[in-house]
């Protein structure tokens, strides 16, 4: 049994993915809610996740700085303060205060899609992810490990994957301690690429 799936599985977008371009994926987060002393680490576990999708999927992934961003509750997609068009090959990520999104409650520590798909090619073009602000503020020793593993899960999301079956992945249901991808999110990295200009 293949341990990858769809984020799309059992829909009309099934199998959708980002295109093989030479053109990087662009990235860029509001760490506007976290505290001061915690905003570089964040950026700097964000983007060693970021790197272990890349080397998986082969697409270039860059980072583009820090933005402010608004989280539209009708939708659940981040979107600039400044009113600014949504950039294309990008993934907005943002840390969120409590009660921001209805959907992060309870357990939910973080949420991530892709946002924007080209229906006719099932190129992702976009993605989102959001983070628990409050998440991020304790831990005991092994805590930086559990941040790592939820931040590779929810990139996976907005890489188009969807859950994993073994514990062994990333992309398991379950947010666990993890320093890298398993051979399922390797392996599911690649499953759902497209041809660039598909």
């Amino acid at each position: 049994m293949r341990d990858f799936t769809s984020f799309f599985a059992g829909s009309s977008l099934d199998g959708s993915g980002w295109a093989r371009c030479t053109e990087p994926i662009t990235w860029s987060v509001d760490v506007s809610a976290l505290p001061r002393d915690q905003r570089r680490p964040e950026v700097l576990r964000l983007t060693s996740a970021m790197l272990a999708w890349a080397t998986a999927s082969g697409l270039p992934i860059t980072y583009r700085g820090r933005e402010r961003l608004e989280y539209d509750r009708a939708t659940h997609q981040l979107v600039p303060v400044d009113g600014g068009p949504l950039a294309r090959r990008h993934i907005y990520v943002s840390f969120l205060r409590e009660g921001v999104s209805p959907l992060l409650k309870g357990d939910v520590v973080g949420l991530a899609m892709p946002s924007r798909v080209v229906v006719p090619t099932h190129e992702v073009v976009g993605g989102n992810v959001v983070l628990r602000a409050a998440f991020v503020r304790g831990g005991d020793t092994d805590y930086p490990l559990l941040l790592r593993g939820l931040d590779l899960h929810e990139i996976g999301h907005a890489m188009a994957l969807g859950h994993a079956h073994y514990v062994t992945n990333a992309m398991y249901p379950t947010i666990r301690t993890r320093a890298r991808l398993g051979l399922g999110d390797t392996r599911g990295a690649k499953a759902f690429l497209k041809p660039c200009g598909a």
